[in-house]
């Protein structure tokens, strides 16, 4: 398993975008890529940068990103201003 931390930009509130990405539809696009998300929030003073911390197996979330750019850009994120680390356990 690796833990991935992705930061980026988001374009709406920060309410809106935890809404789309803690929704059902959401929820199942993970679980389709083998995504675990166990933490998300907003950076203290900037309430346009979000952080997500997740478990999967290698290169999941690197497929999962690229799979649904769209989907995820529809719900306020900026996929452009993502940075991506992976921590192994």
């Amino acid at each position: 398993m690796e833990t991935t931390i992705v930061t980026l930009s988001i374009s709406n509130t920060f309410e809106e975008w935890a809404a789309a990405f803690d929704g059902s539809e959401t929820s199942a696009k993970h679980s389709e890529f083998g995504l675990e998300p166990v933490f998300r929030g907003v950076l203290k003073g900037d309430p346009q940068q979000v952080v997500v911390v997740i478990k999967s197996e290698p290169g999941a979330v690197e497929r999962f990103l690229l799979a649904n750019e769209l989907y995820i850009s529809s719900h306020g994120a900026i996929p452009e201003t993502a940075e991506v680390s992976t921590w192994l356990e």
